[in-house]
């Protein structure tokens, strides 16, 4: 697994961080002064999760020897910010079940950078379809299920928007948040006669 830098126009400029090892790579995103990414599961056991290394814009100090554990996941998908006041908030799986429906739920967590810690802040319920923050700090998710009966096929998928003041009440102290306190949810169904989103 390598993570590389590019240049704008699709030039390979730089290695930035290697590992001898053959891992799943969910996602990478630059986040204040660090770069971070996303390893899932591989071997030895138990080494998915969210790693960083420095960012540095001279790139001199590329690749980087080794890369910053922030929290052990084994399932996870995303990393994102909320640009209005910096918090870092991830997405992943709560549990080792693939078997739908439904899956463990899948889940997005505010991390606290400050102590490691992590809370949840939304239960998505069905499989993760991504998530961002608005301008607002509104947090946007999708989820979608999978039925294997008769074959393999998307269910009628939804996306969601929960306000900031629910996010930050939720970080505060309360229950995490499910589709029932969404602000906003657009039911995404399936095209008529066919089985695909």
């Amino acid at each position: 697994m390598r993570l590389f830098i590019f240049d704008y126009e699709g030039n390979r400029v730089k290695t930035a961080y290697g590992l001898n090892e053959g891992r799943w790579p969910q996602t990478v995103k630059k986040i204040g002064d660090k770069i971070w990414f996303s390893l899932t599961e591989g071997e030895p056991e138990g080494a998915g999760g969210f790693y960083s290394i420095p960012w540095d814009e001279t790139l001199e100090s590329y690749p980087v020897a080794g890369a910053n554990l922030e929290y052990q996941l084994d399932s996870n998908w995303e990393v994102e910010e909320m640009a209005v006041d910096g918090a870092v908030f991830f997405g992943g799986l709560d549990g080792d079940s693939w078997d739908p429906p439904p899956p463990d739920p899948h889940s997005i967590y505010y991390f606290n950078q400050a102590n490691g810690s992590v809370i949840k802040v939304l239960e998505v319920g069905g499989y993760l379809s991504g998530f961002a923050f608005d301008s607002e700090g509104n947090l946007w998710s999708g989820e979608y299920l999978l039925d294997p009966d008769p074959v393999w096929h998307i269910l009628p998928c939804r996306l969601g928007m929960w306000t900031k003041g629910a996010v930050d009440a939720v970080i505060a102290g309360g229950e995490p948040l499910t589709w029932g306190d969404a602000a906003v949810v657009i039911e995404l169904g399936t095209r008529p006669g066919t089985e695909l989103n």
